[in-house]
């Protein structure tokens, strides 16, 4: 059921060996299988971006893959795609504009045009995240130190 887009990531450019076009108006169904080069392998994070006209959307890619927002294929028109690599807080690698957009074309009938909820932007997803793993170390160092506490007690009785 998912549309997948394959796209290779080579010397910072974007390359669509395959199919190069979407359909206006699908929701939560296409997503982009990334194949980065090496230079790529030292980043911890990668946030792509998708600019469709004047909509811009910032979406966090997970691992090789990355959803397209529904708000990027809510009208027909070119897609351009970049993606921003960090490597902590010192690097940033950014892909050159895509010399070949995809080509969001229109979609047929529809019954009703309310779209989805808001697709969640990357510094979101990103930040939750992080938030994550910090309350799960907090939680590992207080039951560390409530188990040193246990074994200082237990050695003193």
């Amino acid at each position: 059921m998912l549309m997948r887009h394959d796209v290779d990531v080579i010397g910072r450019e974007i390359h669509i060996p395959h199919n190069d076009r979407a359909v206006a108006k699908n929701v939560s169904v296409d997503t982009v299988k990334l194949t980065f080069d090496t230079e790529w392998a030292e980043c911890t994070s990668k946030v792509a971006i998708f600019k469709n006209g004047s909509v811009e959307f910032r979406a966090a890619v997970d691992g090789d893959t990355v959803q397209i927002p529904w708000e990027a294929l809510d009208k027909p028109g070119d897609l351009y795609l970049s993606i921003v690599g960090y490597v902590g807080e010192e690097k940033r690698i950014v892909t050159e504009k895509m010399a070949r957009p995809y080509r969001v074309r229109e979609n047929g009938a529809l019954a009703g045009e309310k779209p989805s909820d808001p697709t969640p932007d990357a510094v979101q997803v990103l930040l939750s995240q992080a938030g994550t793993a910090t309350d799960a170390a907090n939680s590992a160092a207080a039951r560390a130190e409530a188990a040193q506490e246990a074994a200082v007690a237990g050695e003193s009785a």
